[in-house]
């Protein structure tokens, strides 16, 4: 499951990382942090840039696939009319 914040993040953690979410030909840079003890992933940071450009709206389903193993994301939109 990943959560998201709004606000971005001030410090650097153990548990935090650069991000890129895809979705089509474009991506945009993000940050997640991983909390251990929830094991949920939250987006910190471009994550309302994202959702803007891809035309997010409430009831859209997205899903995540790791695509290099290692920072960036191929986001999958189900809209909420599917």
């Amino acid at each position: 499951m990943v959560k998201i914040r709004d606000s971005d993040p001030k410090r650097s953690s153990p548990n935090q990382q650069d991000v890129k979410l895809q979705f089509g030909k474009k991506s945009w840079p993000a940050t997640i942090i991983y909390n251990p003890s929830s094991k949920n992933t939250f987006i910190l940071a471009g994550w309302n840039s994202f959702a803007r450009a891809s035309k997010l709206e409430a009831g859209d389903v997205c899903v995540f696939e790791l695509v290099n193993k290692k920072d960036l994301f191929d986001v999958h939109i189900c809209r909420a009319q599917c």
